[in-house]
């Protein structure tokens, strides 16, 4: 079992509707942290096959958010970050003595 708990300052936040008249469409994402449990179950199936489970579950959550005042942003605080799976889940199956995993 691994666990991490991870901090981030000045992430960058594009957004596509200009905010007005020589204003960036990027701002400066004040702070997110993210807490990931990861587990694995590793198990013999014989002498040649080795097979392995891993699941992680990643909780993460804006604690900042750069842009001004935009409900709809893609880090609104509270909310989790964007583009990161809260469950994955990944099978593997080993081959010693140079075989291929799958």
């Amino acid at each position: 079992m691994t666990y991490f708990n991870q901090r981030f300052r000045d992430l960058i936040e594009y957004s596509s509707t200009p905010v007005g008249p020589g204003f960036d469409n990027y701002f400066n994402v004040g702070g997110a942290d993210r807490q990931r449990h990861r587990t694995s179950v590793i198990q013999n199936a014989g002498a040649r096959v080795v097979l392995s489970l891993n699941y992680t579950y990643l909780h993460t959550r804006v604690e900042k958010s750069g842009s001004p005042s935009q409900p709809d942003g893609l880090f609104v605080p509270g909310k989790p970050l964007v583009r990161r799976p809260a469950h994955t889940l990944a099978p593997q199956m080993l081959l010693p003595s140079g075989g291929m995993g799958v």
